[in-house]
C-alpha cells in the first residue's frame, strides 16, 4: 500500500494527459469534422503529464536508498522501472510537440511506456499482459478524448464519436476481463486471507459500476439523438455525464494499478 496515492495520482495524470493531448486528432478521425471550444482543452495535456513524469519519479527514487542526484540517475539507468518511466516520458513529450499521425504513433508509445509502469510488467515486456493492458489504456484515452470534444460537438459528429465509443468499450471489456482473469485466477485461493484482495475486487466491482452508469448516459444521448436530433440540451447533458463517469472510471483504474493484487 507504500506510495498508493502517489502512484495512482501519477496513473491517473498520464491517462488524462495523453487524452487531452490526442483529444483533436481523436475527433477528427472518428467524425470527420474540425473539434469545437473543446480544442482548447490540449494546453493542459503538458501540465497533466509532467505532473504523471514527476509523481513517477517520486514513487521510484523512494525506495533507492542515496542522495537524490544519485538516487534518480541510478532509478534511470539501472532499473527496469527508471527505463519505463524513460520510454514514457520521451513519448509524452511526442505527444504534446508532434502532430497528425506521429502524434498518434507516440501516444500509443506512452501507453506502452505506462503500462511498463504498472502490474503488467512483472509478466514481461512482451507478454499478453502488457498487450491488454498497453490496448486498455489507448481504448480509454480515445473515449475520454473523444467525450470530451463530443460535449461541444453536433447531433451527427457526436452520432458518429458514438460508434467509436462503442468500439472503445467493446475492448476495456475484452481486455480488463482477460486481465482480471488472469490476476484473480492467480489469487483466488489467497483473496479471503487479508484486506488487500478484498480492497482490490472492491475498487473492480466500483469501477464496473461506473463504467455502467457511464453506458447508461451514453444509451440516453443515442435515444435524444433518435428521438429527435435538435434535442442538444438532453444529448449535452448525457454526453457530459458519461464524460464525468469515464473520468472517475480512469481514477478508480489508476487505482488499481497501483493497490497490490489478489
Amino acid at each position: 500500500m507504500e506510495h498508493l496515492l502517489d502512484g495512482a495520482l501519477a496513473h491517473a495524470a498520464a491517462v488524462f494527459g495523453l487524452a487531452l493531448g490526442t483529444a483533436r486528432e481523436t475527433w477528427r478521425a472518428a467524425t470527420g469534422a474540425e473539434p469545437g471550444e473543446g480544442g482548447g482543452l490540449r494546453r493542459l495535456a503538458p501540465a497533466l503529464l509532467g505532473v504523471a513524469v514527476g509523481l513517477h519519479l517520486i514513487v521510484g527514487i523512494v525506495v533507492v536508498d542515496k542522495p537524490f542526484v544519485a538516487a534518480v540517475t541510478t532509478l534511470l539507468r539501472d532499473t527496469f522501472y527508471g527505463a519505463s518511466l524513460g520510454v514514457f516520458a520521451a513519448a509524452s513529450l511526442g505527444t504534446v510537440t508532434l502532430r497528425g499521425r506521429w502524434r498518434g504513433l507516440a501516444a500509443l508509445g506512452a501507453a506502452w511506456g505506462l503500462a511498463r509502469l504498472g502490474h503488467a510488467a512483472s509478466a514481461g515486456t512482451w507478454s499478453a499482459a502488457m498487450v491488454w493492458t498497453t490496448l486498455h489504456i489507448v481504448a480509454a484515452v480515445v473515449w475520454l478524448g473523444g467525450l470530451g470534444m463530443a460535449v461541444w460537438g453536433g447531433a451527427r459528429d457526436v452520432r458518429r464519436f458514438g460508434r467509436v465509443a462503442l468500439g472503445c468499450v467493446g475492448v476495456l471489456g475484452i481486455t480488463g476481463g482477460l486481465r482480471t482473469a488472469q490476476l484473480v485466477g492467480a489469487g483466488w485461493d489467497r483473496l479471503g486471507d487479508g484486506p488487500e484482495g478484498v480492497t482490490w475486487i472492491a475498487a473492480l466491482l466500483m469501477k464496473g459500476g461506473v463504467v455502467g452508469v457511464a453506458l447508461v448516459c451514453a444509451w440516453r444521448a443515442r435515444r435524444a439523438l433518435r428521438t429527435d436530433g435538435s434535442a442538444a440540451a438532453v444529448t449535452a447533458a448525457a454526453v457530459t455525464g458519461e464524460l464525468y463517469a469515464v473520468g472517475i472510471v480512469v481514477i478508480l483504474a489508476a487505482l488499481l494499478a497501483r493497490l497490490p493484487t489478489p
